[in-house]
């Protein structure tokens, strides 16, 4: 393996992008940036920055080759008669050199302004029936699932990477122990300094989740109590908060709990919290809304049908709420939404209608007749 120091490699970019690069360079480029995420990133950076100065950048190489000409003109007579000024030689080097250091110094006042207005209000959005993918301008990578938003905060990566989320998000942060990243959920705050995590919080639902798969994140937040608390999370633990309502909310005390929770994740946590250790079966469950292969886990049908649609942009309306008891468990792969109400026929007894995206669930007798039938002699022939 070549080893490039951060000169060659700036060299390569800058050249990469001007487009001044030989096709053996640019692989050398490629395989630079494809070996580990930190070349990606910073390639990334290079490459925002590059872009953001590109238009100021022609116009001030567009001056300098003005004054150029005009030296060129003034100096040429001269160069004639063999008796060169070297007072107007010095006079016109010293205008290239003005020239050229203005032209530095307004260009990265002008990317920084740029750069800093567009990390400034920067929002992504993943709309029902959809899921989206972004790469922060750190380099880190969010997933989000559908009926989500995320919000990129002002002055993001100057001293913090703070972000609100609205909905559930998937993390993988790039390390970055001295600009921690934040993510806002309601009241909720996330905090990471490099670690890839799952957060659940959409607004109509009670309960924030927060799912940790690798690295070390801490939650801080007021207990229902009003006590302030601040957890430190381990990998493969999962913690729920529950969300306070309006007469719920109380002032909170200056003293805050802090936990360390242990790898069992079993501890006594402040009031609303609840936490748990997970299983990679469970961390699949919990992700598998990022591919097209959802694995749904003894899912209550009345919650499972706020996820469907979410995820295939319906309406559901139920004519009978004895069914939203009913549970499924099954793995679901790139099914219509006519498809998966047929898979939920085999074990709910339902009847849908489907008009103009809203979908209308009944009882059908017969057919809860023939499951309590085939149920009671499971029940028999297990005695």
């Amino acid at each position: 393996m070549f080893e490039l120091n951060k000169t060659s490699i700036d060299e390569l970019i800058t050249g990469f992008l001007s487009g001044g690069t030989t096709p053996e360079e640019e692989k050398q480029l490629l395989t630079w940036i494809e070996s580990n995420d930190d070349n990606r990133m910073y390639y990334e950076q290079m490459y925002h920055a590059w872009m953001s100065s590109a238009q100021c950048g022609r116009l001030e190489q567009e001056r300098e080759k003005q004054a150029l000409k005009q030296i060129f003109r003034q100096l040429q007579p001269a160069k004639a008669q063999k008796n060169i000024s070297w007072t107007n030689v010095f006079k016109y080097a010293a205008a290239i050199a003005f020239l050229i250091i203005g032209t530095y110094f307004v260009t990265r006042y002008i990317t920084t302004r740029q750069l800093e207005s567009n990390l400034s209000g920067m929002t992504y959005e993943a709309h029902y029936g959809s899921r989206a993918y972004a790469t922060l301008p750190d380099g880190s990578k969010v997933w989000l699932n559908s009926g989500s938003m995320l919000k990129v905060l002002p002055g993001y990566y100057l001293q913090e990477r703070r972000i609100e989320l609205s909905g559930e998000a998937y993390f993988e942060v790039v390390t970055n122990p001295e600009k921690p990243f934040i993510v806002q959920a309601g009241n909720l705050t996330i905090k990471a300094t490099g670690t890839i995590f799952n957060v659940k919080a959409y607004p109509e639902e009670e309960q924030i989740t927060t799912t940790l798969m690798k690295g070390i994140v801490f939650i801080e937040g007021t207990a229902n109590d009003g006590k302030a608390f601040k957890i430190r999370m381990n990998p493969d633990q999962s913690v729920s908060y529950k969300r306070q309502s309006a007469n719920e909310n109380t002032v909170a005390k200056k003293e805050a709990d802090h936990l360390s929770l242990p790898p069992s994740g079993k501890q006594n946590l402040p009031q609303g919290l609840l936490s748990k250790s997970i299983s990679p079966n469970e961390t699949e469950t919990l992700t598998s809304w990022m591919k097209n292969r959802w694995v749904i886990d003894n899912e209550k049908f009345g919650q499972l049908a706020v996820l469907l649609e979410r995820r295939y942009n319906v309406e559901i309306r139920f004519e009978s709420e004895e069914l939203k008891k009913y549970r499924f468990t099954g793995t679901i792969e790139r099914e219509t939404v006519e498809q998966m109400f047929d898979v939920f026929r085999y074990s709910i007894p339902l009847k849908y209608a489907i008009d103009k995206g809203i979908i209308t669930l009944t009882m059908d007798k017969e057919l809860k007749k023939q499951y309590e039938k085939a149920w009671k002699q499971s029940v028999k022939d297990s005695i």
